[in-house]
């Protein structure tokens, strides 16, 4: 069995979901129970499911309990919501009744880092999201979940270190995409190891990197196809987080377009040693495709869903296929 799982968010137009999934009207969209066989399928230890076609649905909680048994994997949970109380304290006895132990939510709907439409509102949104998720603290307790903010494009490292202890590592955690530090102009590993205490689930993705004069242009692409060291990053993991668990997730369905090398990125961040970017630009360097090279993927060209399907699953095909090469019981799976 390789030793990590699949996240539903890698099938935007295979599972329906949003714009994405909204002309996927040829073919019948996956179930919950669909992700599940296929992870099984295809020797993986977990799956990390949305919670959404649970709600108020407790006869589809537990079908998906005995097939997870039946099928041998774990779960854990993800809330596609913003970390508001209530939505936080509703889905946490969900998350348990499916048997996790990890509820991955975010904290906005900022990407690419792109903090400026808050007009400088930043510290106060994180410092109002940290207070709301406090409040979820005795609901967290007593179910057992821990709550693992992910780094979604919009907070940093230090930042979300503060979280968790403001509002407290037994209930708060990290679900660290291991590829978003690059979207705040972070370097992967210095990240990592910043958060590393702290990380409870890990969201495998890899990007091609476009330079452009403003930045960089992320393209999901399978893992192993992009900027990203895996063998050394899983070794970093194993030191600094060895009992995560890790659920590949290539998401981002339109490239993300960081711009920063801008000035007006950098405002609401807090002050950064200059030599912490220099990790970033070399990588901008060293890994960036060439000029004029096509950086489109098929949903950015308005393929046909049944061709963007197929994009989908072939990528994490040969995800699945690179982590076998590089992971212990990888071979077996």
């Amino acid at each position: 069995m390789l030793p990590v799982g699949l996240s539903s968010y890698s099938f935007n137009v295979t599972m329906g979901y949003g714009r994405a999934g909204a002309s996927a009207t040829s073919f019948v969209p996956w179930t919950v129970d669909d992700l599940i066989d296929q992870a099984a399928d295809w020797g993986l230890a977990s799956v990390e499911l949305p919670l959404r076609p649970y709600v108020d649905q407790p006869e589809a909680v537990a079908r998906s309990r005995r097939r997870l048994a039946e099928r041998g994997l774990r779960c854990t949970t993800a809330d596609a919501g913003i970390a508001r109380t209530e939505a936080v304290t509703a889905a946490i006895p969900l998350a348990a009744a499916l048997g996790a132990t990890v509820l991955r939510i975010t904290l906005s709907d900022i990407l690419c880092g792109d903090r400026r439409r808050l007009n400088g509102g930043w510290r106060a949104y994180l410092e109002d999201m940290a207070d709301q998720l406090r409040a979820a603290r005795s609901v967290a307790q007593e179910h057992g979940v821990t709550i693992a903010v992910e780094n979604h494009q919009d907070v940093d490292s230090r930042e979300m270190v503060w979280l968790c202890e403001y509002v407290g590592p037994d209930v708060c955690a990290v679900c660290l995409d291991i590829a978003n530090p690059l979207a705040v102009a972070e370097d992967i590993e210095e990240f990592t190891r910043r958060v590393g205490p702290h990380i409870r689930n890990v969201h495998l993705k890899d990007y091609r990197i476009y330079p452009s004069p403003q930045g960089y242009r992320l393209v999901r692409c399978a893992l192993g196809q992009g900027a990203l060291d895996w063998p050394r990053l899983f070794t970093l993991l194993d030191d600094v987080a060895p009992a995560c668990t890790k659920h590949i997730e290539l998401g981002a369905v339109q490239a993300r377009h960081v711009l920063f090398l801008e000035d007006e990125f950098w405002p609401d961040y807090l002050p950064r040693p200059l030599l912490s970017l220099l990790p970033v630009l070399r990588l901008r360097e060293t890994k960036g495709r060439p000029a004029g090279e096509d950086w489109q993927t098929p949903h950015e060209r308005g393929e046909s869903p049944e061709d963007r399907r197929e994009y989908e699953l072939a990528e994490m095909e040969e995800s699945v296929r690179y982590l076998r090469t590089i992971l212990p019981n990888g071979a077996s799976a």
